[in-house]
C-alpha cells in the first residue's frame, strides 16, 4: 500500500489538529513462512506506550501456559501485550483508531491486553482464536489489529472492532503475494484516512520491499531501529555528528521507533512437524535504540533469564539499564521536548551506544541460531543444560555492554 504526498499531508494535518499522542503508536507485521528465510512464520511488534517499565512474565495456566510482555506497574498482571503459549500460538496487536469510527459502544474499551492474555490461555491455533473472537463480539470493547501465528504455519491479521471483525490470511498468496502484511494504527477494512500511523507504515513498507526473505534478525536490527522518516525521507543514521559538538538535537516525531517505544518482540514460529516449544521470542524489554535482544524459547517456561524478569516489584534489570541510556538522548523532558532527540549519545563515531548494542547483538544472534538448530534434535536433559549455558553467555555479553 502506497500513500501519496497529498494523502500524508492530509493525515499530518489531522494529527496536528487532533493533538495525537505517539503513546499508542505501535508498528507491527505478520510474515508467512513463504516469505521468511527458513519457512517459519514471524510475528513482530514495536510497542509504544506510556508504561515505560516492561518485563517478560511466565503464566502457568490451563489449558495452555504462556509467556509474554507485561507492564511492571500492572501488579495483578491482568494484561499481556505480546507473547506465545506452549501450543505455539502467538499474538500481538496494534490499536486501531478507525475500526469503530462512527459507532458508539457502551462497553469498557482499551482492553486489548486483557483479551490477548485470555487468548494465550485458551487458544491453540488460529481457528480457536477466531471462535473466541466471534464469541466476544458485542461483549468486548475491542479496537485492534490482532496479529497471530500458530504451530501449523497459520499467519493472519484480525481487524476487530466492537461488533465485527475482518480476517486477512497472510498465507493466501492470491491476496498477499508478498507473504507479509504490515499494520500500524489504522485498519485496512475501514476508511484509511481516519486512523493514525501512516508515516510509520510508509517507512516500514519501504524497508520491507527491499528485503526478502525476511528474518528475525532483520526485524529486530533494522525494522525496530528504522530511523528513516516515512514522510520527509530523512534518515537520522546519516546525520553528521561533529566530534566537538556537545549535542546534536534533531526533531523526532513519527519515526518507527519513537520516544514512547517501550519494548519489542519478534516471535519466530515453528514448522508443523516441530515441537511448539521451539517457538522463539526475540525480546527487547526496553527502548530498542538502547536495549539489545535476548532470545527466549517457549520451552523455557519461567526459567528464562532474570535480566528479563520484574525484580522485587520493580522493572526488569535490562529495562532499567536501557532506560538509563535512553535518558541521555532526551536531556529535556518539559512539555513536548521528547519530540527532540540528542543523536550524539547514540550515533557518535566510535562512542555511540547504538553501535555498541548492535555489536553485542551480533554475538547473541549467532549463538541463538546455533542453539536453535541444536535444540531441534537434542534430548530434554541436553536441552536444559544447553539452554542454561546460552543464558549465561548472553547475560555476560549484555552485562559487559552496560
Amino acid at each position: 500500500m502506497t500513500f501519496s504526498a497529498g494523502r500524508i499531508t492530509l493525515v499530518l494535518t489531522v494529527l496536528i489538529l487532533a493533538g495525537f499522542s505517539s503513546a499508542e503508536a505501535c508498528t507491527s507485521a505478520v510474515i508467512a513462512g513463504t516469505a521468511s528465510e527458513d519457512g517459519r512464520p514471524l510475528l513482530w511488534k514495536l510497542r509504544d506506550s506510556s508504561a515505560e517499565e516492561n518485563a517478560l512474565e511466565y503464566f502457568e495456566a490451563e489449558p495452555y501456559s504462556f509467556t509474554g510482555i507485561v507492564n511492571c506497574s500492572d501488579s495483578s498482571r491482568s494484561q499481556v501485550w505480546m507473547g506465545a503459549n506452549e501450543a505455539g500460538f502467538a499474538i500481538m496487536n496494534t490499536h486501531s483508531y478507525n475500526i469503530n469510527y462512527g459507532q458508539s459502544c457502551a462497553l469498557e474499551t482499551d482492553r486489548e491486553g486483557a483479551f490477548m492474555k485470555l487468548a494465550l490461555r485458551l487458544c491453540g491455533d488460529l481457528g480457536d482464536f477466531e471462535v473466541l473472537l466471534q464469541d466476544s463480539l458485542r461483549t468486548w470493547g475491542l479496537s485492534a489489529n490482532f496479529g497471530v501465528i500458530d504451530a501449523e504455519g497459520g499467519a493472519a491479521y484480525f481487524e476487530a472492532g466492537f461488533s465485527d471483525y475482518i480476517r486477512y490470511d497472510v498465507t493466501d498468496e492470491s491476496t498477499v503475494p508478498e507473504g507479509y502484511l504490515i499494520r500500524t494504527n489504522f485498519s485496512h477494512s475501514r476508511d484509511r484516512d481516519r486512523g493514525y500511523g501512516y508515516i510509520r507504515y510508509a517507512s516500514t513498507e519501504a524497508l520491507f520491499s527491499d528485503r526478502t526473505p525476511i528474518t528475525a534478525e532483520f526485524l529486530i536490527r533494522e525494522g525496530s531501529r528504522n530511523l528513516r522518516h516515512g514522510y520527509t525521507g530523512e534518515d537520522l543514521r546519516l546525520q553528521k555528528i561533529p566530534r566537538r559538538a556537545k549535542a546534536v538535537i534533531r526533531p523526532y516525531r513519527d519515526y518507527v521507533v519513537n520516544a514512547s517505544t517501550v519494548s519489542v518482540m519478534c516471535i519466530r514460529g515453528v514448522k508443523s512437524e516441530e515441537d511448539p516449544g521451539l517457538t522463539m521470542m526475540y525480546t527487547l524489554p526496553g527502548w530498542p535504540l538502547s536495549c539489545p535482544v535476548f532470545p527466549v524459547f517457549v520451552m523455557e517456561k519461567g526459567g528464562f533469564s532474570d535480566l528479563l524478569k520484574a525484580a522485587d516489584g520493580g522493572c526488569s534489570p535490562l529495562n532499567s539499564w536501557a532506560l538509563k541510556e535512553k535518558a541521555g538522548c532526551f536531556p529535556e523532558t518539559r512539555g513536548n521536548m521528547d519530540d527532540y532527540i540528542d543523536l550524539k549519545p547514540l550515533l557518535a563515531r566510535k562512542t555511540g551506544f547504538l553501535y555498541a548494542v548492535e555489536d553485542a547483538e551480533k554475538k547473541i544472534f549467532k549463538k541463538a541460531e546455533v542453539l536453535r538448530e541444536y535444540l531441534g534434535s537434542a534430548a530434554e536433559d541436553d536441552r536444559n543444560e544447553t539452554l542454561n549455558a546460552f543464558r549465561g553467555e548472553a547475560e555476560a555479553i549484555i552485562e559487559m555492554l552496560y
